[in-house]
């Protein structure tokens, strides 16, 4: 779920919802949001993409979730 300026609206998204095992990045997307959509935390997202939890995401990248 997104607001009007297409941010997430954490309190209308459910834990674990997103199933796939990969997933393509969205403007305003964070590892920490990708992890709460996937069940999966930011630290073994960055970890299975070689990338640090403080990388940038480029909107359009897919990352691989499990």
């Amino acid at each position: 779920m997104r607001d009007g300026a297409n941010k997430p609206i954490y309190s209308q998204i459910t834990k674990g919802c997103y199933s796939d095992s990969s997933y393509t990045v969205g403007q305003f997307d964070t590892l920490y949001l990708i992890g709460y959509l996937t069940g999966t935390s930011a630290e073994q997202i960055a970890a299975l993409n070689n990338i640090s939890t403080t990388t940038k995401l480029k909107v359009g990248s897919v990352l691989r979730v499990r």
